[in-house]
C-alpha cells in the first residue's frame, strides 16, 4: 500500500490526497504523484462518540495525521489504541504523536483502505 501524492509545480507543496489543483496558488497538480509516508505525525485527534452509519462502534479514535514527504495532512481513524481512559488515550495520540498507515488487504482506492496505528 502506498499514500499517493499531487505536487505543485509551481508552489512545490506536495498535497495528500492527490488533488487536481492545488489550493494555495490555484495551480494544475503534476500528473506524476509520489508515494509519501508510511510514517505520519499527528495534527489533530479526537476521540468520537456519537454513532454514524459506516463508522465503526463508539468510541473511536480519529487523528489528522501529515506523513513523511507531504506538505499537508490527511484524517483516518486510529486503531490499536486502548480508548477506555479518555484522558491516557489522548495523551498518547497528541499532537505530534508519530503514526503509521497499515493497510487493508482488500483496496478499492478509498481512503477506507488504511488506518492509522500509533508507531510506538
Amino acid at each position: 500500500g502506498v499514500l499517493p501524492a499531487s505536487p505543485c509545480p509551481a508552489c512545490g507543496r506536495i498535497r495528500v490526497p492527490p488533488r487536481d489543483f492545488c489550493e494555495e496558488c490555484f495551480a494544475a497538480t503534476s500528473d506524476d504523484w509520489p508515494d509519501v509516508g508510511p510514517h505520519a505525525v499527528v495534527e489533530a485527534a479526537t476521540i468520537g462518540y456519537t454513532s454514524f452509519p459506516g463508522y465503526p462502534e463508539p468510541p473511536y479514535a480519529l487523528v489528522y495525521a501529515r506523513p513523511e514527504g507531504a506538505d499537508t495532512a490527511i484524517g483516518n481513524f486510529l486503531q490499536g489504541i486502548d480508548l477506555s481512559d479518555y484522558h491516557v488515550a489522548l495523551e498518547r495520540m497528541h499532537i505530534g504523536a508519530a503514526v503509521t498507515a497499515v493497510f487493508e488487504g482488500e483496496r478499492s482506492g478509498l481512503v477506507t483502505d488504511f488506518h492509522w496505528a500509533l508507531a510506538d
